[in-house]
């Protein structure tokens, strides 16, 4: 079923809770005739009414991605016939229930007409095209001159233009851009992030086959160059001892834009895949919460949801400060179940040891497939897993892309085993080690598959930082060459047979790409800490 919201403005979320045949009512019964399909007002219906963006609409209607902006929902999955799954991780009683829906939705990050006539010289749609073909004739040659009669083509510049503002989830406001956000007694931060080290980053699969966006909020003070502001918002910037780009601010518009399948936000300049934003900002190590891979956990408020400061347990049986959800398979895009356990989203907690406060765990057997994001250009790539040791992790095989990388791995290892640093691991002193001992280090670790935790993340109100710690170790899942042209998978599967529940579990805390140009460093040297 596809519907494309309604007159009354309300979320996703709304729409389906009083449209599903299993649903709750969000508004009070004399209020629903009101939202009838007649009534019904698109993203781009919302778009054509905001003067300030006509140039933008424009383009989204003529190359009839309009038409793809759909709030589709699969009404054959029924989350009501899924039982409360009730489970033991590591050392804590808790329970999820199924995801609630199947559905997609979209964020828009828009130029202005403003933007686009002050700073690239562009008043109509002509126009925008000769700025599209300059940008997208130059990412992708192979293409040039051959699809530019027809802006309906997915490789005509003008449709890759607006592809790549689209990303294919529906970002709740700007808050949830990036890792959930808190106050606590005037103290504001991420969960999960140092922001004085490092400015909190997700990244996000577009609209655009096989390209992803850098949002990140600037937190460290250091990196606010190029007439930026700290604590706003930002798309591909990349600002540090190697590359200056400022890259796009992101805020509010001055409209109401969420209707049912999505939102748009505005941008004060240029939100394109370009050369410099292929070879230059996103030629870094990308980080990837898990729970960002995939949309839906965005699009229907799963990932953040809930209060941060409490605990879930196994007695909190209403739920009280936020639900963490399973999905039977077929349930998540993105996402195949190849055996007979459940795959958990654990909802984001400022005790818990993981990157961001959350994580998704697969119980039993697992054999899991992951659709990976995109790598922004080919080349040799690490893919590194980051997670939290405990004697339940076991021990399981790595595919890429249906191959087999290397031997079983055993995620059962800490840093400070003896098979690695053992009682030379530094935890409290390591801060005291000199950077040529920290690069000795790094060294030793690398040749053995593993890396320290990231100087940026931690867990516990900031004391227990990841990089001192000897179970939140990174580790080299494989390193092969990569098509930035294809989709990759992910398969990880157990080795360990006949262990079930607390037996056996896989931790998928968060991934990182990492390309040559980060992890090949010159010899004595290291990689950054970060």
């Amino acid at each position: 079923m596809a519907w494309m919201g309604c007159a009354m403005g309300i979320s996703a979320q709304e729409y389906l809770h009083i449209n599903s045949p299993a649903g709750e009512l969000c508004y009070p019964l004399e209020e629903i005739d009101r939202i009838t399909i007649e009534d019904a007002v698109s993203l781009t219906d919302k778009m054509e009414k905001d003067e300030n963006i006509t140039l933008f609409t424009s383009a989204l209607k003529a190359t009839g991605i309009d038409k793809r902006l759909t709030l589709d929902v699969d009404y054959n999955y029924e989350a009501s016939q899924y039982p409360r799954y009730h489970y033991k991780f590591d050392y804590s009683y808790e329970s999820a229930i199924a995801s609630p829906y199947k559905m997609s939705a979209f964020t828009l990050f828009v130029e202005t007409d403003e933007v686009l006539r002050n700073k690239y010289g562009v008043t109509d749609l002509e126009e925008l095209k000769a700025l599209a073909k300059r940008i997208y004739d130059s990412t992708y040659p192979a293409d040039a001159g051959l699809y530019d009669d027809d802006v309906t083509h997915p490789k005509n510049p003008l449709y890759r233009f607006v592809a790549y503002h689209i990303l294919t989830r529906d970002i709740l406001s700007l808050d949830h851009l990036t890792g959930r956000r808190f106050n606590i007694e005037g103290e504001i931060g991420t969960i999960g992030i140092r922001e004085e080290k490092m400015n909190p980053i997700d990244w996000y699969q577009t609209l655009l086959p096989n390209t992803l966006m850098k949002c990140e909020i600037l937190t460290v003070e250091k990196w606010v160059g190029g007439n930026s502001t700290l604590n706003n918002y930002y798309l591909n910037r990349r600002w540090d001892d190697k590359y200056q780009i400022r890259g796009s601010e992101v805020s509010e518009s001055q409209h109401e834009t969420e209707v049912a399948n999505g939102r748009y936000f505005y941008a004060d300049d240029l939100v394109a895949f370009t050369q410099d934003v292929r070879e230059k900002v996103q030629n870094m190590l990308i980080r990837m919460d898990v729970s960002t891979i995939f949309p839906e956990l965005t699009s229907l408020g799963i990932r953040l949801n809930g209060n941060p400061l409490r605990h879930e347990t196994q007695a909190d049986e209403e739920f009280k400060y936020g639900k963490n959800y399973y999905f039977p398979n077929g349930s998540l895009d993105g996402l195949k179940v190849n055996h007979h356990g459940e795959v958990v989203y654990r909802r984001s907690c400022i005790s818990n040891c993981v990157h961001q406060g959350d994580d998704m765990i697969a119980f039993g057997d697992y054999d899991i497939e992951i659709k990976l994001p995109p790598v922004p250009f080919s080349g040799e790539w690490q893919i590194r897993l980051g997670y939290y040791v405990t004697d339940t992790r076991g021990v399981a095989q790595i595919y890429l892309d249906g191959e087999k990388q290397g031997e079983p791995i055993d995620f059962r290892i800490s840093l400070d085993d003896e098979s690695l640093l053992g009682s030379s691991f530094h935890e409290k002193d390591y801060y005291d080690l000199t950077i040529e001992e920290k690069a000795a280090e790094q060294k030793l670790l690398k040749e053995n598959g593993f890396y320290r935790g990231p100087a940026g993340v931690y867990y516990g109100f900031g004391r227990y930082q990841f990089e001192t710690l000897a179970n939140t170790p990174r580790r080299v899942l494989c390193q092969t060459y990569m098509n930035s042209s294809v989709e990759h998978t992910l398969r990880i599967q157990s080795t360990q047979k006949s262990l079930t529940g607390y037996n056996n579990e896989f931790m998928l805390d968060y991934i990182e790409l990492v390309p040559k140009s980060v992890y090949n460093v010159p010899e004595g040297e290291m990689e950054s800490d970060l």
